[in-house]
Formats: structure tokens, sequence, C-alpha cells
């Protein structure tokens, strides 16, 4: 196999990010299915902006959504025992697009193995915290919690997608 890129025929079986695909060994070019050079796109996009891959899907999601600013955003560190989570403000004082936020996590939560809900705090602003509910003491979530909700992310994108309907 040449590469559709260089030319070169030095293109081999690797693993990016975990996906099976085909890359040219002098360029980098990627040979796979579309879904997975999609995802390996949208990783390497993450990178770029400084943002890790796990809350990535719903960081961008949420990015998007008017009146939506991003204040923080956190993959979650099992080891440590910090669950992910998303903080972010309202830019404009009607809250329908929190409310579509909220439908989408009703819908969400079906689907979930971790009950995730939003936080209302104030810090110097009024803070929603989207984050998974464990139900206990913060002390006292293990690390597979942590991890289960980690793979939550995704679900919970796809489900705001779908609300918001943006398009990537």
């Amino acid at each position: 196999m040449n590469c559709k890129s260089c030319g070169n025929s030095n293109v081999a079986d690797s693993i990016v990010y975990g996906y099976s695909v085909k890359e040219c060994q002098v360029c980098g070019y990627l040979y796979g299915e579309s879904t997975i050079l999609k995802k390996i796109e949208e990783l390497n996009k993450a990178k770029e902006m400084g943002i890790d891959p796990v809350i990535y899907p719903l960081h961008t999601l949420l990015s998007k959504v008017a009146n939506f600013k991003i204040e923080y955003s956190c993959p979650g560190f099992p080891k440590e025992k910090i669950a992910p989570y998303i903080s972010f403000s309202i830019l404009d004082s009607k809250l329908n697009a929190l409310e579509q936020l909220i439908q989408a996590l009703i819908q969400a939560n079906k689907k979930t193995k971790v009950h995730w809900m939003v936080e209302v705090t104030f810090q110097k602003q009024l803070l929603y915290i989207l984050k998974p509910n464990f139900h206990h003491d913060p002390y006292h979530i293990s690390v597979e919690q942590i991890s289960i909700s980690q793979k939550d992310i995704e679900i919970l994108a796809k489900e705001i997608e779908e609300k918001f309907q943006i398009v990537f």
C-alpha cells in the first residue's frame, strides 16, 4: 500500500489514542474507518486546545451553546478521587439554554451508569457545575466510580448534541 498523501510505501499498522489504524511512517497520514479517523481528529484538536480528550466532547458542545461560557473543565482523576466536571456561567439572564441542558441531562441519566446533575454555586458570579452525583460523601468516592463517570461523558455529549441540535 502506498500513502495517498506522500506516495511512500512505508504504511504500517499503528495504535493512535487506542484505535487501530494504518499510518504512513513518513508523513503520518492515517487510514482507517471514517468514524475512527474522525474521533482521532477530535482528540488531536483537544490536545491542540489544551483540553483533556476525556472531557473534550462535552466541553466542546457546551461551549457552542449560546450564552454558556465555560469557566473550568476537569476530566476527572480516578487515582486522586476527583470526579469529572464542567463549570460554566450563563451570559444572559434568560435561562432557556439551562432548561434545555437539564432536559438533556434527564434523558442522559436514563442511559448513564452514574447520575449526573447541575449544581449552582457562587464564586464572584453564579456558576453552574455539570458533574456526577455519587449520593454520598465525596471522600468515599471510589476510583471505579470516577472511571465509570468518565465513560458517561460521551453519552451526555450525545444527548446535549441532540437537544441543542449542535452540528460539529
